[in-house]
């Protein structure tokens, strides 16, 4: 299914970029987002979040990486193999966003054990728990020093890169991504990418949050948490968590062409239906529920 935007301009950042250019194979078709998990942290029928966003350019990223091997078994069915991300983007510490990170790097040293280290991208906080995680697991991954971790033979397999909110990352031959700071956990984040005047906003987990409207400005394709409706909208607050029609609100506000909810909790798995009318009652433009197993295509308009 065909997503279309409209070509913006960049959203300006400060401060100059970090340098992780890793160049991919020209796709020259449009941004490539698959939903590898869409449930909320105690789903019982959606894996947890985890998002491929392939760019024009050939840059593939992985926005969160779920949990246990739902991301890698998502993704293998839909013929992402765990050795084509360029890069990992997560958004917080939770273990239901980054623990299927292991996983996924197992599978690929599997595939390619001479592949280069991949590098991961995050604020303090996740980074700390996973460099916890490496240590405490079994799944042949070692952090003996800052800043990577090592499988049993000393080699690198994976490269933390601490991020500073607002401040761009150059993560392809014409990709740029940059988070920003949203209202969850301490030092949670979302995250911008840009590639050949396309921008999908990812915002993690969050309640409603001014810093991510501001951040999705005009961008194509708006990708928000949405736990429930907003007659549980306590609950949600109480959890750090929006309604979708907080998520709607986020939408319209920031001007964003399409909205896609995801991080769905148990009750609207079977039938998100309700989450979409309400969406609809606070923002004019197309909406979609994402499921396990969805792919789109962002492209100009």
């Amino acid at each position: 299914m065909n997503t279309p935007g409209p070509e913006i301009s960049r959203n300006p950042a400060p401060g100059a970029p970090d340098s992780a250019h890793i160049p991919g194979s020209d796709t020259g078709a449009g941004m490539q987002v698959a939903f590898l998990g869409t449930g909320a942290g105690m789903s019982v029928t959606r894996a947890h979040t985890a998002i491929s966003v392939r760019c024009p350019d050939g840059t593939h990223l992985l926005l969160d990486a779920g949990s246990g091997n739902s991301a890698l078994r998502n993704g293998e069915a839909l013929g992402i193999a765990a050795d084509q991300y360029d890069a990992v983007l997560l958004s917080h510490d939770h273990p239901d966003h980054l623990s299927g990170l292991f996983f996924i790097q197992s599978h690929r040293a599997f595939i390619n054990p001479e592949a280069a280290p991949l590098p991961v991208y995050g604020t303090a906080e996740p980074l700390r728990r996973l460099v916890n995680l490496a240590r405490h697991s079994r799944l042949k991954v070692d952090a003996p020093a800052p800043g990577a971790a090592q499988n049993s033979a000393g080699r690198e397999v994976l490269r933390w890169q601490a991020i500073r909110p607002g401040r761009p990352l150059e993560l392809g031959p014409r990709t740029m991504a940059w988070a920003f700071p949203v209202d969850h956990t301490p030092e949670a984040v979302g995250w911008r990418v840009e590639c050949d005047g396309l921008a999908l906003v990812f915002s993690g987990d969050t309640r409603f949050s001014p810093e991510l409207t501001a951040a999705a400005g005009g961008a194509g394709l708006l990708i928000h948490e949405a736990m429930c409706l907003e007659a549980q909208q306590p609950m949600a607050a109480a959890r750090a968590h929006s309604t979708a029609a907080e998520a709607a609100q986020a939408a319209r506000q920031s001007g964003a062409a399409r909205l896609l909810l995801t991080h769905i909790d148990n009750p609207y798995h079977e039938n998100p239906q309700p989450l979409a009318e309400e969406a609809a009652a606070h923002y004019p433009g197309p909406i979609q529920i994402a499921y396990d197993g969805l792919q789109i295509t962002l492209t100009q308009s």
